[in-house]
């Protein structure tokens, strides 16, 4: 027998494995803030995101795609670590794209959800955004809200600037949550005011709630008509009700101990992102506990959406 040969072909099959295994390296980015690795080019049928995940954080500076279950599959958004620009809420432009508010140098981006963070573009850049932007959202009429400190602008669908209707508008101080209502109108809640909002499209105010002194973090709509409302403070409590007359307290959970961002699957079940625990907790339409998702990629969380 030749052992000579059978070495050499050996050598050779090593070298085809290992440079194989660098290539499969070379191809995809690691975030060094999350450790994550993600695919470049890798696509995902755009039919397939109902259900899927999106969460930003500050801490990161980054947006990232989970899965239903909460595996990561991409990064949608990484921004310089050496600027102090930070993406704050999500939005859901349609059913392949989203919209991130960016506060520093105050901009919306907009990403295909697909692609991933080649994708990202800046959609919206105006010079009237010059506060703290914090969250938008948009409408079932197609027109775009994105709150800045405590002001409110308004863009159509290509993210030119409405200034008609008394646009914009403030309607309350140091605003932080936002999600328009199924139908029409929004929900809106601020750390100043300390108080969850619901308005017409017109901005014309529905109904209003609060939890004693608690500032309220954020808040989410359902499709069902439901509202979520996470108080921070002493007594944390997300609370949930029973519709945007905020009249009638379905359900509070009080097992988030720094309930930041809240959001709304499609059957209804609410996922609380906890600021604290880098956790997101899951509860049924009762607040009962249903389970919860662990990432690294869920550190200081500024904002969730879940894809309808």
């Amino acid at each position: 027998m030749d052992f000579t040969r059978i070495r050499y072909r050996h050598l050779q099959l090593w070298k085809i494995f290992s440079l194989s295994l660098f290539l499969s390296i070379y191809s995809c980015g690691v975030n060094p803030k999350t450790g994550l690795v993600s695919p470049v080019d890798d696509t995902t049928d755009s039919t397939s995101f109902s259900n899927y995940i999106v969460v930003s954080s500050q801490l990161n500076q980054s947006v990232v795609l989970l899965d239903p279950s909460g595996n990561f599959v991409r990064e949608l958004l990484v921004l310089d670590g050496e600027t102090t620009d930070t993406p704050y809420g999500v939005g859901i432009y349609d059913s392949s794209h989203i919209l991130v508010p960016v506060d520093g140098v105050d901009r919306v981006m907009k990403i295909d959800l697909s692609v991933g963070k080649s994708s990202a573009e800046v959609f919206i850049l105006n010079s009237n955004l010059s506060g703290n932007i914090r969250n938008l959202t948009r409408l079932v009429s197609g027109d775009i809200l994105v709150v800045e400190t405590s002001a409110i602008e308004k863009f159509n669908a290509n993210g030119v600037r409405i200034t008609s209707g008394g646009w914009p508008k403030t309607l309350l101080a140091t605003s932080t949550g936002l999600e328009k209502l199924p139908g029409e109108g929004f929900v809106l809640c601020a750390t100043g005011t300390k108080a969850v909002r619901t308005y017409d499209d017109s901005g014309t105010q529905i109904a209003t709630a609060s939890n004693g002194a608690l500032n309220v973090n954020d808040c989410a709509a359902a499709s069902d008509g439901r509202i979520a409302a996470a108080y921070n403070g002493a007594g944390d409590t997300v609370r949930i009700y029973t519709d945007s007359t905020l009249a009638s307290v379905s359900c509070n959970y009080l097992g988030s101990a720094d309930p930041d961002v809240v959001a709304f699957r499609p059957n209804g079940n609410l996922l609380i992102a906890d600021g604290t625990a880098n956790i997101i907790y899951e509860i049924d339409e009762n607040c009962n506990y249903i389970g919860s998702i662990s990432s690294p990629s869920l550190a200081t969380p500024t904002g969730m959406r879940v894809l309808p």
